[in-house]
């Protein structure tokens, strides 16, 4: 059972999505039956667990079967109503006032239960010849970028528009999706889907866009941080705080502000290597740093220093694996890391 179900999630045959048809939800269900069904019989014949008659077998995978189907029937259609009346509902700016972004405008205006509002399209201006309601100019939406969680932009647009809007959406961490020709391009990684009957192309989707992804680096960081809390941390941080407090006054643990997850402050923690100065946060210290204690300049080569940071990863302000915190002078490095899309994960020890 357990296989079964890290297949179903690993193929994402439960998800139902914004637009998928109810024959496409019957028809996952069916494929992940069909796998359960496959992995129960070849166990069986190797271990002889289940011993049936045919007709009790027959009559409990008919069962089964029409279960699980009208089960996934049902949440599809509690979905679709729900969005349908202001559930679950996502905002979109659509930018390029041509073939491409009216045919999309239309096709949220006649399904409303896709989940999706849109007042109109952005672009240089209107075109007498759409009776479409006109938003106004690509500047326009950029300042007010904060209000969308997704963007969808025609593939008509000069590439040099194009990039700046996906640029944008980026720092902003909108989703951008294309309205494409469908040709290829080289935006990062990307997906082609379906909206009903209009292609799309996702360019800026991550792995941990995925909640099952998330939580499984969750779970992880969990296990292990938990394991180093009460197996290591739980000594060390006694035998560590008594040297530090021998060579000298103040705390045993040195907090200090970083940029987290969606650039959110947190108090990042480390074993105190320094005398109390006031320049902790200001000047970085080398090796041969003066305000270094003896122990210090050890547990900073040594990176002992910061073990306390699975403290962060228990408390989820940290993960174990993830580009390293950087400090709120760093400004270059900050400006930097959001236009890469840093931001969008947790801060890592490694």
């Amino acid at each position: 059972m357990i296989t079964w179900v890290m297949i179903v999630i690993y193929n994402k045959s439960y998800n139902i999505g914004r637009g998928v048809s109810y024959l496409v939800t019957v028809q996952n269900a069916l494929k992940s039956i069909f796998v359960l069904l496959a992995l129960i019989s070849f166990g069986n014949l190797f271990f002889n667990v289940y011993e049936f008659a045919i007709l009790n077998l027959l009559s409990a995978i008919v069962i089964f079967t029409i279960s699980i189907i009208l089960y996934r029937l049902m949440v599809h259609g509690l979905l679709d109503n729900y969005r349908a009346y202001g559930g679950n509902i996502k905002n979109i700016a659509i930018i390029g006032y041509d073939k491409k972004g009216i045919n999309l405008y239309n096709t949220i205006l006649n399904n409303p239960h896709l989940g999706y509002r849109s007042k109109g399209v952005f672009y240089k201006k209107s075109k007498s010849k759409f009776d479409i309601p006109y938003m106004g100019k690509i500047s326009d939406f950029l300042n007010e970028i904060e209000n969308y969680s997704e963007a969808y932009i025609s593939d008509e647009i000069p590439n040099k528009v194009k990039m700046e809007i996906i640029q944008q959406c980026d720092l902003n961490l909108v989703k951008v999706r294309i309205l494409p020709e469908l040709v290829n391009y080289e935006f990062k990684n990307f997906f082609i889907s379906k909206l009903i009957d209009i292609p799309v192309i996702e360019v800026n989707e991550l792995p941990l866009d995925k909640w099952y992804n998330r939580l499984m680096k969750r779970t992880f960081d969990l296990i292990i941080s938990s394991f180093v809390i009460l197996f290591i941390l739980s000594w060390l941080i006694p035998l560590f705080g008594i040297i530090i407090k021998i060579q000298s006054r103040g705390p045993i643990l040195f907090t200090q502000s970083r940029n987290g997850e969606n650039g959110v402050p947190f108090k990042c923690f480390k074993f105190r290597s320094m005398i109390l100065n006031k320049n902790s946060d200001r000047v970085f210290a080398d090796n041969s740093d003066k305000r270094l204690t003896n122990f210090g300049r050890f547990i900073r080569i040594s990176a002992l220093d910061e073990l306390p940071q699975f403290i962060n990863v228990f408390l989820g302000d940290m993960s174990l694996v993830g580009p390293r915190p950087c400090l709120f002078n760093q400004r270059k490095l900050i400006s930097e890391r959001k236009k890469r899309g840093v931001f969008k994960v947790r801060p890592g020890i490694t």
